[in-house]
């Protein structure tokens, strides 16, 4: 490969499972969680959803002999550009600064290019991938500022309950594949435990808290993702990573709790200390 070519394989990398799995893992556990459902939600949903059209359009790649990387599965709408266009989006639009706003842009622009670059996918395949990301958006957030206030704590439980409905409907129809079990299995396991337990998850935690949800939380999502990508019964997917999603979902919940008991134990011994003393 050229120095070119190996520059549009690493901005390639951004749309890829692996920096999805790492971005949407640190900012649930370490950085802001009701940024991090929400994010989670949107892009799992997206990822799904790229997989459906695919499946329903079977629109073909360029020639095999063209590529420049190995791909799978059909070529309309394009999986990067909708996958960039959808995570950086929302994150511009969650954080409404013009600075994030261009940055979105720029790596949406680059991470799309990428892939007519390394010559998996037609300029359309791109094109069709923004626009759906786009209306992926949209949707996201009438949802969030129309139509989940009405909900309140309905509204978490029938979260929990779409892709479970969404993964039937996919596979029964034959639209879903790997995707579908890998996605919507982790926003199963997660939003369900998040819908029983939300109040427990602190929406402000210690330095100490994020620290101990990396360490934990990080393998346990990497070790659950390529334990489900390597089963080939898409069932046995699903099932691995909706207990993953749940795993990452109860991690911050017993880490806050082992740090408060750690902390009062701590404050007894010296409690019994003084008296000691005394």
């Amino acid at each position: 490969m050229s120095g070119g070519d190996l520059f549009w394989l690493a901005v390639t990398q951004l749309g890829e499972a692996t920096f999805y799995v790492l971005a949407l893992a640190v900012t649930y556990l370490a950085h802001n969680r009701k940024l991090g459902k929400k994010l989670a939600a949107t892009v799992l949903f997206n990822i799904w959803l790229n997989e459906v059209l695919k499946n329903a359009f079977k629109m073909p790649r360029p020639p095999e002999e063209l590529w420049k990387v190995h791909v799978e599965g059909y070529g309309f709408p394009s999986g990067h550009a909708q996958g960039s266009t959808v995570f950086w989006g929302f994150l511009a639009a969650y954080y409404r600064s013009p600075y994030l706003g261009l940055l979105a842009a720029i790596l949406v622009a680059l991470i799309s290019y990428s892939r007519i670059e390394l010559r998996v996918h037609y300029p359309i395949d791109v094109v069709g991938g923004v626009i759906v990301g786009i209306a992926v958006l949209c949707t996201a957030a009438v949802l969030d500022v129309k139509i989940a206030p009405r909900l309140g704590k309905r509204g978490s439980w029938l979260l929990a309950a779409l892709p479970l409905v969404l993964f039937v409907f996919s596979t029964a129809s034959g639209l879903g594949g790997k995707n579908a079990a890998l996605t919507m299995g982790t926003l199963l396991g997660m939003m369900a435990v998040l819908a029983a337990f939300e109040e427990k998850v602190k929406a402000k935690p210690s330095m100490a808290e994020r620290i101990l949800c990396l360490a934990v939380g990080l393998p346990a999502a990497f070790a659950g993702y390529y334990s489900a990508a390597h089963l080939d019964n898409i069932y046995n997917k699903f099932a691995v990573m909706a207990i993953t999603g749940a795993a990452l979902a109860l991690i911050p919940i017993l880490v806050g709790l082992i740090l408060v008991r750690f902390k009062t134990s701590r404050v007894e011994v010296k409690h019994s200390e003084v008296k000691a003393r005394v």
